[in-house]
């Protein structure tokens, strides 16, 4: 009897000890936007679907990020000439740890005099680390206009 019990203690601690090992962090994104700040518009922000040059816009991305009690997470935006596929700039931050969940992550951009009107894509990428996990990470592309 003792020697099953044994048995059974042994099983029950190598399942335990072996399901923090087999998580992973998993990010689901959600919608990408891009709005005018209230502080741009005296109000509430607002919707845009096409940038003028000289004024400041938002872009957004939201998700869902699981898998750790505590989630670092950071993105990288990457505006660029759609046609040409010319890069035009990067804005990059990262965040300190925080508890699973939705989340939405943002930069703002005053669209440069020198970009000309046209057709010109968001890139994003969201990562989410944790200790001794490997980082997961979701990207996507979102298209807008530039018009004068």
């Amino acid at each position: 009897m003792r020697r099953s019990l044994i048995a059974v203690l042994v099983v029950a601690l190598s399942a335990g000890t072996a399901g923090p090992a087999a998580a992973e962090l998993t990010i689901a994104p959600g919608g990408v936007r891009m709005i005018v700040p209230a502080e741009s518009r005296g109000g509430d922000p607002a919707p845009a679907f096409a940038a003028r040059a000289g004024r400041t816009y938002r872009f957004e991305v939201s998700y869902d990020v699981a898998g750790a009690p505590r989630i670092g997470t950071g993105h990288v935006f990457a505006f660029e000439d759609a046609v040409t596929g010319r890069r035009m700039k990067v804005l990059s931050k990262r965040f300190a740890p925080e508890p699973p969940g939705a989340y939405r992550e943002s930069s703002e951009l005053t669209v440069p005099a020198g970009w000309e009107p046209g057709v010109y894509r968001l890139r994003w990428a969201v990562t989410a680390r944790s200790r001794g996990l490997d980082p997961a990470r979701a990207t996507g592309t979102r298209v807008f206009l530039v018009v004068r």
